[in-house]
């Protein structure tokens, strides 16, 4: 709670931040959903590298703002029944997305600490995050048509956020710009497990998410879709009258038997399994502040896999490692 509220008065510093009630209203509704959120990713890497965590405090704040940009827009996009721009207007929610952006670098502008070399690489950092974070959703605006034009939009997402979000924490704790390179690699592994993960989550939730009504940019749903099975002709009439009365359960079902599950996972764990390549490859003074991270991140898997019904989760786990390690 502590660092919370640290975050949230650094961006609350910020002038215009006080003259902008939404702003202020923006980070007093904050509430971390998990024991370690994509703040805490500068704080951490801060720690690895042997800095202190409140070193960080503008990295994670500059985070905030850039996610919270991010899902401002997304919203906007996705037409999401559950965005904030319902509450404020459109109008306001895009204006306050962009402002945003702008805060995250007056923040890092205002770290007094930073000589300019690092305070350069830290602008750059977040600068290109921001850029491939648009053309990722620029991208995904469009319905996507195979497999490798969904990686290459989800390439563009969730992971140059957590890259930069452990870049600029080693840093603000002092690692050097190589350092920096290798936990944004490990940062790219973990935003694509997420992404992933996501996909799964929205794919097999109740009621309907807005992930059917684009099917291909969902990557079980694309499976679903494009994959040759015995089941392929019932998914996709199901898929054409999804409102009605277990149509949605089923499809779920079908996603299950035909593989597309099991694919997401082992894709899930092919990436977890480079991110803990990358970590053993690192100099870090602490690393288990980064093993936390990634094991956050795998543990909805096992729960997932637990919940089918599998059992030989560390045989799974070990099998991948192998095919992973072999590209």
């Amino acid at each position: 709670m502590e660092r919370l509220v640290a975050i949230k008065d650094v961006i609350a510093a910020v002038p215009q931040a006080q003259e902008w009630p939404e702003v202020l209203d923006m980070i007093s509704r904050f509430r971390p959903t998990s024991s370690i959120s994509y703040m805490d990713y500068p704080l951490r890497a801060s720690q690895a590298v042997g800095g202190r965590p409140d070193a960080a405090l503008p990295g994670a704040a500059a985070i905030y703002c850039m996610l919270t940009s991010i899902h401002l827009v997304d919203d906007l996009l996705d037409e999401d029944p559950r965005g904030i721009h319902h509450e404020w207007g459109v109008g306001r929610a895009a204006n306050l997305a962009l402002a945003l952006q702008g805060m995250a670098s007056q923040i890092i502008e205002r770290d007094t600490t930073l000589d300019p070399a690092c305070r350069a690489a830290i602008h750059r950092s977040l600068t290109n995050m921001a850029i491939d974070t648009a053309y990722g959703q620029h991208l995904d605006v469009d319905t996507l048509d195979s497999e490798a034009a969904y990686w290459r939009v989800i390439e563009r997402k969730t992971p140059p956020l957590l890259s930069s979000a452990l870049y600029v924490g080693v840093r603000l704790g002092g690692g050097d710009h190589a350092v920096g390179e290798a936990l944004a690699t490990l940062g790219r592994d973990v935003g694509l497990m997420v992404q992933v993960q996501d996909d799964l989550g929205d794919a097999m939730a109740q009621p309907a998410r807005p992930d059917w009504a684009r099917r291909c940019n969902n990557l079980p749903i694309l499976y679903g879709v494009t994959a040759d099975y015995a089941e392929r002709d019932t998914f996709l009439a199901l898929l054409d009258d999804l409102d009605a009365d277990d149509h949605l359960a089923r499809a779920q079902e079908i996603l299950v038997r035909c593989g597309a599950v099991s694919y997401c996972l082992y894709r899930m764990l092919g990436f977890f399994h480079a991110a803990k390549r990358t970590l053993d490859a690192v100099a870090l003074v602490d690393e288990q502040p980064i093993r936390e991270i990634i094991e956050q991140q795998i543990a909805p898997m096992r729960h997932l896999f637990d919940s089918l019904g599998f059992t030989d989760w560390d045989g799974l786990v070990a099998s991948t490692a192998d095919a992973s390690a072999s590209g």
